[in-house]
């Protein structure tokens, strides 16, 4: 293998990589949006009901930005 064959060969990887990475910080994000709709939040996770006081309906970047 000489070494153009394997610049393409780790380019090709690092693109992979790179979209990879891409689509899996925008699942993030739009999982956590997602979650703070109620309705989403009891359908994906069972620890809500199992909570004394629910949190209230907060604002997606109002804790960020206090």
């Amino acid at each position: 293998m000489d070494s153009r064959e394997l610049d393409r060969y780790a380019d090709l990887i690092t693109g992979f990589l790179k979209r990879a990475l891409y689509v899996l910080f925008i699942m993030l994000l739009l999982s956590q949006v997602a979650l703070h709709f109620p309705v989403i939040r009891e359908w994906v996770t069972g620890v809500d009901r199992l909570e004394g006081i629910s949190v209230s309906f907060v604002p997606v970047f109002l804790h960020l930005f206090p």
